[in-house]
């Protein structure tokens, strides 16, 4: 019998079930959907806002272990092409140690991704990519996945000091920020307040605001700038900025808490 994980990304509309497939299982289930895995499978639908950036992210991992093929591994709905990035949407992924970003575009003859600067024959993305997902159109946008969860009991994420940095977990679940069986923190540096300290920044396209959760540097804890949020937690899915502020590159260990 399948074990199923519950799978909530708050981009979406619903809950999406993962299942843990035995071989056999997986075989059957590689016939129509060209997934064969052992491991735990599934699908997200994310439902974005229209006419505005909205916050993305590849959250599983291929068979194979290669890149995401924008034009072959995700699926588009309501997508808007266009001449250029002005009237097209468009995805652009962020690289902190250039603090730039590399744009692919949507055709809109073609109905294809490609790369505006027309240096990547092939547009891909690593898994595990956060990225902005700019609407042009009126219509809400959907991005469908698929593929296998991240197996791995830890996967650290090492990130560029004193930046922004754009990062998702790989794990199929949320988890509070302060719970250090579900993520831990090196080298992150607290502070009196959202200035002097590390922060993370969680994208609402519905709102175009953010939720920022400061370190504290007496305490040592995540907590909400604002003052909302008793407990700070990052929904399944959600992907989003975290703004170093040190000179020491942190490090992100994110922990299978299921």
């Amino acid at each position: 019998m399948a074990e199923k994980v519950a799978y909530s990304n708050s981009l979406a509309s619903d809950y999406v079930w993962l299942c843990r497939l035995p071989p056999l299982l997986g075989a059957v289930h590689a016939a129509d959907s060209g997934i064969v895995s052992s491991d735990i499978v599934g699908y997200s639908t994310d439902n974005l806002t229209s006419g505005n950036f909205n916050m993305n992210a590849v959250v599983f991992n291929k068979i194979d272990g290669s890149d995401i093929d924008l034009n072959e591994d995700l699926s588009f709905a309501n997508a808007k092409g266009g001449l250029d990035d002005t009237d097209s949407d468009t995805i652009k992924v962020w690289d902190a140690s250039s603090s730039g970003y590399t744009t692919f575009a949507l055709d809109g003859e073609e109905g294809i991704w490609y790369d505006f600067d027309g240096v990547i024959e092939t547009p891909t993305v690593p898994s595990g990519c956060a990225f902005w997902y700019r609407s042009r159109g009126t219509t809400a946008p959907q991005i469908t996945q698929s593929g296998a969860v991240e197996g791995a009991d830890d996967c650290p994420v090492v990130l560029t000091p004193g930046n922004f940095n754009m990062i998702v977990s790989p794990y199929p679940t949320g988890y509070e920020l302060n719970d250090v069986e579900a993520v831990e923190f090196i080298n992150a540096k607290g502070g009196m307040d959202d200035t002097d300290s590390d922060t993370i920044k969680i994208w609402d396209a519905t709102t175009s605001g953010y939720t920022t959760y400061a370190l504290d540097g007496e305490e040592g804890i995540w907590y909400d700038f604002d003052g909302v949020i008793e407990t700070p937690t990052i929904p399944a899915g959600t992907p989003y900025w975290y703004r170093s502020r040190g000179t020491t590159a942190p490090t992100i260990t994110f922990k299978k808490n299921y």
